[in-house]
C-alpha cells in the first residue's frame, strides 16, 4: 500500500476513535423539543443565534446544541449551510453537528449546496461528508480524502454513533438520491477536485451497496 494511503488510513483511525468518544454528548436522541421544556428553550435561543447572529458570544454553543433540536434544528442547519464560511475549523464543527441530525430539510439544502458552483470548494466538499453519513449512519470520510482521494478505500465509520431523528424524516429514496448526485458530480462538475471526490465517494458507496452496507 502506498505510504500516502497508509498515512490516510492512520488518520482515519485516529479521527474515528476521537469522534466516537464524543458522539454520545451531541447525538443522543432524547425526548424531543415538544416534550422537553428545557430543550425547547435552548433550541429557540440557538435558532435565534444562528439565524440572527445574536447574542454573538454564544454562537459555538448554538451551533452544537442545534443538533439536538428535532423540530427547529432542520431549518436552522439548512440555513446555516447556505452561508457557512469556508473555514476548515468551522466546517468541521458544522459537519459534526449536521451529521447527527437526520432531517429531510437539511438534506435538501446539502444537495443544493453541493451542486452550487458559486460556493467555495471547501464548503461543497464538506457537504459530501454529511451526505456520506446520511447514506450510511456513522459513515465518515476525512476531508483530506476528498481533496486527495485514496481510490479503492472503503468509507470509514464513527464508533458509538447516535443521531437525532428530525421531525421531517429522511425519505425512503435518500440513498439513491445521494448516489445519483455523486455520479452526476463525478461526471460533469467543472472543478477537477470536486469530480475526483465525487468519483471516490461514488465507488465507495457502490461498494457499500454490493456488500450490503
Amino acid at each position: 500500500m502506498p505510504k500516502e494511503t497508509t498515512l490516510l488510513h492512520r488518520m482515519t483511525l485516529s479521527l474515528t476513535i476521537g469522534l466516537g468518544l464524543i458522539a454520545p454528548r451531541l447525538g443522543a436522541q432524547g425526548a424531543g423539543e415538544a416534550a422537553d421544556a428545557r430543550l425547547r428553550k435552548d433550541c429557540r435561543l440557538a435558532t435565534q443565534i444562528l439565524t440572527k447572529g445574536q447574542p454573538d458570544p454564544h454562537y459555538d454553543w448554538a451551533r452544537d446544541i442545534i443538533g439536538k433540536c428535532d423540530s427547529s434544528g432542520g431549518p436552522a442547519l439548512a440555513a446555516l449551510w447556505r452561508s457557512v464560511p469556508a473555514d476548515s475549523a468551522e466546517l468541521a464543527h458544522v459537519v459534526y453537528t449536521t451529521s447527527r441530525l437526520r432531517d429531510q430539510r437539511i438534506l435538501t439544502a446539502l444537495l443544493a449546496v453541493a451542486q452550487d458552483q458559486a460556493r467555495p470548494l471547501a464548503v461543497r466538499l464538506a457537504t459530501i461528508q454529511v451526505l456520506i453519513s446520511y447514506f450510511k449512519p456513522s459513515g465518515y470520510v476525512p476531508f483530506d480524502w476528498l481533496k486527495r482521494p485514496p481510490f479503492g478505500s472503503p468509507v470509514g465509520q464513527v464508533t458509538e454513533f447516535l443521531a437525532t431523528e428530525g421531525s421531517v424524516p429522511l425519505g425512503a429514496n435518500t440513498r439513491n438520491t445521494i448516489l445519483a448526485l455523486m455520479r452526476q458530480l463525478a461526471a460533469s462538475d467543472p472543478d477537477a477536485t470536486m469530480r475526483g471526490a465525487a468519483r471516490f465517494v461514488t465507488e465507495a458507496l457502490e461498494a457499500e451497496i454490493r456488500t450490503g452496507g
